[in-house]
């Protein structure tokens, strides 16, 4: 009798790894994050930008109004928008202000605001447009609250003239903080599991 129960014991146990194995076969990482948020974007002739439009000389920025993007190894790619310009620009030099707001994740219920400023040059009236930007670190909470750093590179754009739609596209990278590999509360119920097995061997070979 003692061995049957023994047996059964043991298959339970095994019964309820399996399924914790099933609800969760791998390991929360602090570098996997889900993005998600909007974007939009101001002309201004000198930095810092405290507002400005998003046409100018025949050049228009549309913002993206609702991105959602999970890294994946520390990575993550985003659409932030799209250029366009008309085949009768003018000359321009000056800075362009991406704001970037995050609605996730978050630690609060406000939005996080990433500003990120480029540079614009226009030479000639009727020519490309180039925009080059500089790279930003964002600091993001994982969801046991740990603080971790991503750095977000727009990626530089030129934009010819009679051009619609020229994506403006950035990557985000993972690039340290304090989580580290978090086990799941499945993993850590596995954990719990195989120390109960340990103690009821035991008690069960004391019996016998």
């Amino acid at each position: 009798m003692g061995l049957s129960k023994t047996k059964f014991d043991v298959s339970v146990l095994c019964a309820i790894a399996a399924i914790a194995f099933a609800l969760s076969p791998t390991l929360a990482r602090a570098d996997e994050i889900a993005l998600g948020g909007s974007a939009n974007g101001t002309f201004c002739a000198s930095l810092p930008c405290s507002g400005g439009p998003d046409t100018l000389l025949g050049m228009t920025f549309t913002g993206n109004t609702g991105f959602n993007q999970t890294t994946s190894g520390g990575v993550a790619a985003l659409n932030l928008g799209s250029f366009s310009l008309n085949q009768t620009s003018g000359i321009y030099s000056g800075y362009f202000a991406l704001n970037i707001l995050f609605t996730s994740p978050l630690t609060s219920t406000t939005t996080d605001v990433a500003t990120v400023f480029g540079s614009v040059t226009a030479p000639f009236s009727g020519g490309v447009w180039v925009f080059n930007f500089s790279p930003e670190t964002v600091d993001f909470t994982d969801s046991s609250g740990n603080p971790e750093d991503f750095d977000l590179a727009v990626n530089s754009v030129s934009v010819n003239p009679g051009s619609t739609g020229t994506p403006l596209t950035a990557f985000v990278f993972y690039t340290g903080g304090s989580g580290g590999t978090v086990p799941e509360p499945p993993t850590m119920a596995l954990a719990g599991l195989g120390i109960a097995g340990v103690f009821l061997l035991k008690k069960r070979l004391l019996l016998a």
